[in-house]
This record gives structure tokens, sequence and C-alpha cells, in this order.
């Protein structure tokens, strides 16, 4: 779920994403 962390900083929105 590292990852999820990472879009979020960069999109602003990777919580979604997960």
């Amino acid at each position: 779920m590292w990852y999820c962390f990472v879009q979020s900083e960069l999109v602003s929105v990777g919580f979604t994403w997960c």
C-alpha cells in the first residue's frame, strides 16, 4: 500500500486509486 501514499503525494488523489 506504499504506492498509494506515493501517488497521493504526486496526484493528491492517490488514495482514490487504491
